[in-house]
């Protein structure tokens, strides 16, 4: 072996040891770009999941809704019928229906979603500090509950009820 070639070794194998300390430098920066891409895919498939879940919900929820409506419309008198046109009763029950439908799975998405949101933020001020994070859990636990404990209430009571006692108290 003569000198060119040890010398053209030499360079190889330091140009090898460049790229490792470059790659190793970069580590860091490739672990985070990996953490990110698995954050990513990862809240892509919450997102769909979450969709197909409320979307079966919506569903199941309207189609016993529908029945409901066909069995009342069924039981109606032929003077009824008569005065209004097959295609006019389906339109208005399907459409109804379908209106619903759109409101309750976005309702469900976005209830899913705030709660998802709640939990991240207080686990990330959690670790930020103990303290805060303490003091934020307890109050939203304590806001749950009471939430909890009004919404029987509210289901008894009409709401120009409940209006007239909040009023009276104040």
């Amino acid at each position: 072996m003569d000198s060119s070639q040890s010398l053209r070794i030499i360079e190889l194998r330091h140009q090898e040891l460049r790229a490792d300390a470059e790659l190793h430098r970069l580590g860091p920066e490739l672990v985070a770009c990996g953490g990110q891409v698995e954050g990513t895919v990862l809240a892509g498939w919450l997102v769909v999941t979450a969709a197909y879940g409320a979307t079966r919900l919506a569903w199941a929820v309207t189609n016993d809704l529908r029945e409901l409506l066909l069995r009342h419309t069924l039981s109606l008198d032929l003077s009824f019928h008569g005065t209004h046109p097959p295609g006019e009763l389906i339109e208005r029950a399907d459409g109804d229906v379908t209106a619903l439908s759109a409101f309750v799975s976005s309702f469900a998405m976005r209830v899913v979603g705030s709660a998802l949101t709640l939990a991240a933020v207080l686990m990330v001020v959690l670790l930020e500090g103990w303290r805060v994070g303490l003091g934020l859990v307890a109050f939203a636990t304590v806001a749950a509950v009471t939430i909890a404990k009004l919404r029987p209430r509210a289901d008894r009571e009409p709401s120009h009820v409940l209006g007239m006692r909040i009023a009276a108290r104040a």
